[in-house]
Parts: C-alpha cells; structure tokens; sequence
C-alpha cells in the first residue's frame, strides 16, 4: 500500500491552538472590543442628555459657537395635556405676572446650569414687562451634574418663605457663588432673617417642595435645563429676546 502524500491529522490538537483558531478569536475580539466600545459610548450619551447635558453635546458634536436654541431643537418641542400642566401648578409656586395672562410660562430651572445662568438676564427681560405673559419658577436641579444646585433650590425656597424668592433668584444669578456660606451670605444682603434662614437652609425645610417640582418635571418631559413650558408647548435651551418676543406676539 502506497504511504500518503498528505500529513496525517492531529486528532489530538487543540482548535484554539490552531492557526485558523488564533485568527478566529483575534477577529472575534476585535469585534467584541469595538461593539463595546460603541455601546458604552452610546450609553454615555444618552445618560448625558438624561442628565441634562444635552446642550453640551450639541455644541462638541457641531464645534460651533451657535446657541442651543429652539430653534436648533425644534425637533424637541413637544405639546403637553393641559390637564398634566395644572396638575403641577401649585400656589406655592413663586410667579409673576396676572393670573389671567392669556400666556403661561413653566420655567424649569438648575441654578447650577451655565445655560440658565447664560439665559436669565434675556428671559428676566423678555417676560418681566410683558402683560400678558405669566411666569411659574419650578426646581430642576440636576445634583448628579451640579452638586450644589440642590442646596441653591433649598436657599431659594428659604427665600420664597420670606417672600423674596424673586430677589434671592436674582442674586444667585448675578453673584454665580452657590456655596452654603454665600448662599446665607446672601440673604443677610437681602434683609431677611437669617436666623430663620439659616435654619430653614441647615435642615433642609423645603426638600418636599424642591422633589415635587423635579418630579413634575419629570412627569412633564423635562429632559434638561433650562425647559420653559409655553401654555402646552415645550421649549429646550438658550432662547434669545428675540425668539422670546416672536413667541408671545403669534
């Protein structure tokens, strides 16, 4: 019997071990290496627009000097169920305005959040003279991002129960310090109280009221801040007094 030509078989060889095997498991790792790459960085964005930095996404991904503006997201705009908008009004809401105002204005707001801070004095402007125009304060401090706007809601409420919520609000705007020392600091500057204030602030009296406005947020699409709900229409970003005064005057 002629002897075979071709190498007999290793039965006993192991498949990993194999050329065709270490080819296989480097391409597979690759793979398995660039999915999870590309899934963590999904993850990381999306729990970035979760967390209200969707702004900042925005800016890195256009490397403009645009404004995120509702314009630029009119996408996002989104009407709400009237009855849902009532359901998180209450008279403990600091406001201006006529109640009668045929414009209401939710202002979901993070005193922490560079974009409310970018876009108070143009909102402040656009709505404080207007007649017919409404403005509801509502809490949305987004802690996990800006760990002291959660203890800037509590100063404000504090305020608020010493009716100086309007001028606290402008303070923490203008003074942009939101430590537990300034934040007394300013309502010894504001004539308040401060032994009340103080207390109210150290115990964090108003925690409730701070958690109901976020979860209201929350119940009403709230993504990030600032958020201004117009009647039932949603509105996400800067906004300039421009677009402002085009919204109230249609």
């Amino acid at each position: 019997m002629k002897k075979s030509l071709l190498p007999t078989p290793n039965t006993n060889t192991i498949w990993w071990k194999t050329k065709a095997g270490i080819i296989f498991i480097t391409i597979s790792s690759l793979i398995l290496f660039f999915c999870i790459e590309f899934m963590l960085l999904i993850g990381y964005y999306s729990l970035k627009i979760k967390l209200g930095d969707e702004q900042d996404i925005v800016n890195q991904l256009q490397k403009s000097e645009q404004k995120f503006s509702f314009i630029q997201t009119s996408s996002v705009q989104k009407t709400i169920k009237p009855s849902d908008i009532i359901a998180s009004i209450d008279e403990k809401n600091p406001a201006y305005g006529s109640e009668s105002a045929p414009i209401t204005v939710l202002a979901f707001i993070d005193f922490e959040c560079p974009y409310c801070r970018q876009s108070y004095a143009t909102f402040r402007e656009a709505t404080i003279r207007q007649q017919n125009v409404r403005v509801i304060f509502k809490h949305f401090p987004l802690t996990s991002i800006h760990p002291k706007a959660g203890m800037a809601a509590l100063a404000g409420e504090c305020a608020r129960d010493q009716n100086k919520f309007w001028e606290y609000y402008d303070v923490l705007f203008t003074k942009q310090q939101l430590d537990v020392p300034s934040l007394k600091q300013y309502a010894l500057q504001l004539d308040l109280d401060t032994k009340l204030f103080d207390n109210c602030l150290d115990t964090q009296q108003y925690l409730f009221r701070v958690q109901k406005d976020f979860n209201d947020g929350v119940t009403l699409g709230v993504r990030g801040t600032p958020t201004y709900i117009v009647n039932t229409t949603k509105m996400e970003g800067v906004i300039s007094k421009s677009q402002w005064q085009i919204v109230f005057n249609n």
